[in-house]
């Protein structure tokens, strides 16, 4: 199976952050392979055909996390709960299902459309105050100027409903 071009993208992206040192990556140890052999028996139930990497890394706090498709990562630390094998196998079914769903995809996408609605946002605040200087020395007349602050408010209203929407995913994501 080739993997897909999100799987690529998050398995460059968690190579990237070992690179920059933002943890260690843990090999030789039994705890990474009992990562990657749980790991590897969930991947193999998902409905996601892509290649999995599950792996254990350096870090202070518990936790693990899906890193994107098929991009899987356990902390040291988490071990230190004594978890049986049981449940290390519901956390990383957990973060199976979050690759499978292209959860991780979902979000990054959806946090550069909120940045485009900031930076729609910041242009309408900048168009309507040249519209008001231009107004206001007299380049434009007043019929013109109430005409395109007409034509702004309907766009700033527009960008307003984006903000509604982009709050309530937050909300509702976190």
């Amino acid at each position: 199976v080739r993997p897909s071009s999100e799987s690529a993208q998050a398995w460059d992206r968690f190579q990237k952050a070992l690179r920059a040192g933002r943890f260690g990556l843990v090999v030789g140890d039994p705890r990474a392979a009992l990562v990657e052999s749980v790991g590897q028996s969930l991947a193999a139930q998902s409905r996601r055909p892509i290649p999995w990497h599950f792996v254990l890394v350096n870090l202070d706090e518990p936790n693990a996390a899906c890193t994107g498709e098929g991009t899987v990562y356990v902390t040291t630390r988490l071990f230190d709960l004594n978890l049986s094998r049981d449940e290390l196998a519901g956390i990383l079914a957990h973060e199976v299902a979050h690759g499978a769903r292209q959860h991780v995809e979902h979000n990054q996408l959806e946090l550069q459309r909120i940045g485009k609605t900031l930076d729609d946002r910041q242009a309408v605040l900048d168009r309507s105050k040249d519209l008001e200087s231009r107004y206001r020395s007299g380049k434009i007349s007043q019929d013109e100027y109430e005409s395109q602050m007409e034509r702004l408010m309907i766009e700033a209203r527009k960008v307003g409903r984006q903000i509604d929407q982009a709050q309530s995913y937050v909300q509702f994501s976190s």
